[in-house]
């Protein structure tokens, strides 16, 4: 029998079925210790005329109920008056049962007992009188170990009756807020166990006082979190009953509280990309809502721009534009409230959808802004509905996925155009959706998901398909646009999950969970480097290369050099057969730009793949023919996540070969190579050297993270008694390459004009010296 907020429902089979057995508003339910066949539950109030509501008995394990008791005639209060309540029988052979009542009646929060196994009951005690305070709205809990000792967790504390009910004092002791479940040891009464929303209590003295004893084990609830920026370890966690909770990297694990305006508990956290000291918070029903500039050491309420009598869910979110980040959005039943100057005011509300329906006065509405298009919006709807809006919000289009009257849960824009993905509540069957034409048309992506409720889904804006679901017992994780999924739990306990934060530049991903608190996930780069495969630009883009001659083929082998650039081998890891550099142009042209040369002259095929936006850019060398440079200045038009290179990224691989000064030493050091530059309006420069191999390395003109030149010289004495020089250039300047044989003092000299893209070099009569 599982009791739930819309009724009871009943299985015969462990559980694989379940038959909905009575309906309404199940708050407890108890077996009689009499008879295991017969069961109790209580019924509240939806509303005050819901007459629905009461205490019910079945006999037949659970099959059937009828209403107990004599309501009305100085017995249990007529139906409409039932608020939350609790009831628990006294230890057989006693027909002694409790039942404690939140009652919408003038004697407010009553105790009533029943000698008769609940025939008849009377009033035993109630709200105020010898220290009975009744029982909390929502939380109750009775535990009747003994004739004469009852225990109440009532929701925001603990009474104890040591008499039967008569006389109650409150427990002592540490435990936290909101008290939900309360039970005493079969063979020692002195020792109690107590359940809240903070965690753990127990008391070895009956009751007279309570340790929390669940220091060192993660009991926090958490709605929501984010990732911090302004260090590298930092997370933000929004509470149940605990604020804002704060982790620094301190010692010890520690973490520290904040309380942004109007404490309560904390449904949504926002950090700004750009200035990562500045967080936007907001509590419950968004009661309050204020921004911190000293993340989170201070707040300024900025609720007073939202209209007064404002109505809000209790879990109000908030969503921050990935393109704009100055731009915030709060949900509020049919309206759509937006803040265009980092949450300090809050425009006029835009009205998202005109409904009759007083329930979606204060409905949870999720909001997504899209990664990719400027002014896509969507929402989704405790309803299930689905609008979304092209204009930034100025007017809506319902986009609803199929599946009926199903509560929507979350929504998560992809970061192509058009792509978005819909959680709603079930346990089985199709309630995971995706779109990739603005909604028009959506597929089930349900399959292979665990039979449990789905809580959030989160499209990773740095690479299309790859998503992460939050269920009630850990995550799940597809890359192929939930064609397949997998368990991405790893040392996540079994838990509930509530909520995903990401930081797409770090890649930083956090698990919101509800009662084990706050996991780091080791998240997956959307590229992931191996043996034949470079991930360059903040793990963007994705290399492969593939070769051919007439007798055989391969697959290039990776090498990388800095954040943007490696190199493949082929046939042995001594040579560099083709180096590929992929940069950000975003500032010149809005577009990331694909360079590349080559030492070879076999057929090579280079593939670069844009793992954010999906697009593939394939690049071929024909057979027979010296590599020719690629200097692609719109390969990727897609300029969405700012890349996270640092000065230490983009430096050299260090070497253990040799350089002198400006030269780089190849052939058992036998060769110097020096390279000078020369831009259009004069400027000229010395090429840097970083060694490869023993006969390759490469120069570099600009920055450390360039890689502007490769040379490689070869020893061919057995093939035509000489020296060969291979070169190619990932720039358009004028370079001068001198290569100088120090045996002999040759020297032989290249030079590529100005303006004018890379020649490869393929010099097999170089040095025809092979002594």
């Amino acid at each position: 029998l599982a009791a739930a907020r819309t009724g009871l429902y009943r299985s015969a089979d462990a559980g694989t079925h379940f038959a909905k057995v009575l309906a309404g508003r199940v708050t407890d339910l108890v077996q009689d210790p009499k008879n295991p066949s017969r069961f109790l539950a209580v019924l509240e109030s939806a509303t005050l005329a819901d007459t629905n509501t009461g205490l019910f008995e079945s006999l037949d394990d659970g099959l059937t109920w009828h209403r107990l008791g004599n309501l009305g005639t100085g017995g249990l209060p007529t139906p409409i008056q039932w608020g939350r309540a609790a009831v628990a029988f006294a230890p057989a052979p006693s027909r002694t049962v409790y039942i404690a009542i939140a009652a919408y009646i003038p004697e407010g929060p009553t105790l009533f007992r029943s000698l008769d196994d609940g025939a008849t009951w009377a009033v035993h005690q109630n709200n105020s009188r010898r220290g009975y305070t009744g029982v909390g709205f929502y939380g109750a809990h009775l535990d009747v170990p003994s004739d004469f000792a009852l225990y109440q967790a009532n929701g925001n504390s603990i009474l104890i009756s040591r008499d039967g009910g008569t006389a109650w004092q409150p427990a002592g002791g540490n435990w936290h807020l909101d008290t939900h479940g309360i039970a005493t040891h079969p063979l020692n009464s002195n020792r109690m166990v107590l359940a809240t929303d903070g965690g753990v209590a127990v008391s070895t003295d009956g009751g007279a006082s309570f340790q929390r004893v669940d220091r060192g084990f993660p009991t926090v609830q958490l709605y929501t979190c984010a990732i911090g920026l302004r260090a590298s370890s930092s997370l933000f966690g929004g509470t149940q009953d605990n604020a804002m909770t704060i982790y620094r990297g301190a010692a010890g694990d520690a973490w520290e509280f904040s309380h942004p305006p109007r404490r309560g508990d904390i449904t949504g956290i926002s950090v700004h990309p750009n200035r990562p000291e500045e967080i936007v918070a907001l509590t419950s029903e968004a009661l309050g809502l204020g921004i911190s500039v000293d993340e989170g050491q201070t707040w300024q309420s900025t609720r007073n721009s939202i209209p007064t009598g404002t109505a809000f869910p209790w879990i109000a979110r908030l969503a921050r534009s990935p393109l704009h980040p100055q731009q915030l959005y709060l949900g509020q039943g049919t309206f759509l409230n937006i803040s265009t100057n980092g949450g300090r005011d809050w425009e006029a509300t835009l009205r998202i959808r005109q409904s009759d329906d007083p329930t979606l006065s204060i409905v949870e509405v999720a909001v997504s802004p899209s990664p990719a298009v400027d002014g896509e919006l969507w929402t989704i709807w405790t309803d299930g509905k689905v609008l979304v809006s092209f204009d930034g919000g100025l007017s809506w289009q319902d986009r609803s996925p199929p599946g009926g009257a199903r509560a929507g849960m979350r929504i998560s824009a992809g970061p192509t155009p058009g792509t978005a993905y819909a959680a709603l509540s079930g346990t089985t069957g199709a309630r995971l959706f995706r779109t990739r034409d603005h909604g028009a048309t959506w597929q089930d992506i349900s399959r292979d998901l665990p039979e449990l409720p789905l809580n959030a889904v989160l499209a990773d804006p740095r690479a299309a398909g790859r998503l992460f679901v939050a269920t009630d017992a850990g995550v799940a994780f597809s890359q192929d646009d939930g064609a397949t999924w997998q368990d991405a739990s790893g040392a996540l306990p079994n838990a509930v999950v509530l909520d995903f934060c990401l930081d797409p530049v770090s890649g930083r991903l956090a698990a919101a969970t509800y009662g084990r608190g706050l996991w780091e996930l080791k998240s997956p780069p959307p590229c992931q480097p191996d043996a034949t495969t470079l991930c360059l630009n903040n793990n963007r883009f994705e290399v492969k290369a593939t070769w051919a001659t007439t007798t055989s083929s391969g697959v290039g082998q990776a090498r990388p050099l800095t954040a943007d650039t490696g190199y493949f081998w082929f046939f042995d890891p001594a040579n560099v057969e083709a180096v590929v550099k992929v940069i950000d142009g975003c500032g010149v042209n809005q577009s990331f730009w694909t360079f590349a040369g080559g030492l070879t002259n076999v057929q090579a095929v280079l593939t670069v793949r844009d793992t954010l936006t999906g697009g593939v850019k394939t690049y071929t060398n024909p057979q027979g023919r010296a590599f020719q440079p690629i200097q692609d200045v719109d390969a990727f038009p897609s300029c969405n996540v700012p890349s996270n290179a640092t000065a230490a990224d983009n430096a050299p691989i260090p070497s253990s070969r040799a350089v002198s000064g400006s030269s780089l030493l190849l052939n058992e050091d036998r060769f110097k190579v020096d390279v000078t530059w020369e831009i259009p309006d004069g400027t000229k420069g010395t090429g840097v050297p970083v060694a490869l191999t023993s006969d390759t390395g490469y120069f570099w003109f600009f920055a450390p993270g360039n890689v502007e030149m490769v040379i490689k010289v070869l020893r061919g004495c057995g093939v035509n008694g000489s020296y060969w020089v291979f070169a190619g250039g990932l720039t358009n300047v004028k370079t001068v390459l001198k290569v100088t044989d120090t045996v002999t003092g040759k020297v032989r000299t290249y030079v590529n004009p100005q303006s004018t893209s890379f020649q490869p070099i393929q010099d097999v009569d170089a040095f025809a010296v092979c002594h």
